[in-house]
C-alpha cells in the first residue's frame, strides 16, 4: 500500500533543523506526518535550498559548526521523495505566472503538490498569502496546534 503524500517547503524543515521562528509547529508537523506514516515529497530543488540554508547559518555564525553539522545529518536521515520531469517544470511555470511569483522555486513547492494531490505546508508567509484564498490546499505552519 503507497504512503499518502505531503509536501512541505524548504522553510519548514529549516525551522525544525534550526530552531527558527516556527520551530515548535515546523518540528511537531514533521513529527505527526511521520507518526501518520505519509511520505514528504518535494521538487529537487528542496535539498540545495536546506543545505545552503543550513551553510549560511554556518558562515553567519547564527548556528555553530557541531550544530550546523548535527541539522545536516538530521536533515540526511529525513525520508523525502524528490520529483523532477518536465511536466512539473511546465506547471511550475504555470503557476509562477498564474500567482504572480517572480521565481520558479516557491511555485515549484504548488506544482509538486497539485500535480501529486497532496497539502503543502508552508512557512513562507509571502507565498502562503499570495496563494491561500485560491488554492485551499496550501497550508500555513501556525495552523499547527
Amino acid at each position: 500500500m503507497k504512503k499518502p503524500l505531503v509536501c512541505v517547503d524548504a522553510n519548514v524543515v529549516i525551522n525544525a533543523l534550526t530552531v527558527g521562528p516556527f520551530y515548535t509547529q515546523a518540528s511537531l508537523l514533521l513529527m505527526r506526518l511521520s507518526q501518520a506514516d505519509f511520505q514528504l515529497t518535494v521538487p529537487t530543488l528542496f535539498d540545495y535550498e536546506v543545505v545552503s540554508a543550513l551553510r549560511r547559518a554556518v558562515h553567519l555564525k547564527t548556528l555553530s559548526v557541531q550544530a550546523g553539522e548535527n541539522a545536516y545529518q538530521r536533515y540526511l536521515s529525513i525520508p523525502i521523495r524528490r520529483q523532477h520531469n518536465r511536466r512539473l517544470l511546465n506547471l511550475s511555470w504555470e503557476f509562477a505566472n498564474r500567482y504572480e511569483r517572480s521565481r520558479i522555486y516557491d511555485a515549484s513547492y504548488l506544482a509538486v503538490a497539485h500535480l501529486y494531490n497532496c497539502e503543502l505546508w508552508t512557512a513562507d508567509k509571502r507565498l502562503y498569502n499570495a496563494v491561500h484564498s485560491r488554492l485551499t490546499w496550501v497550508r500555513w505552519i501556525e495552523e499547527v496546534s
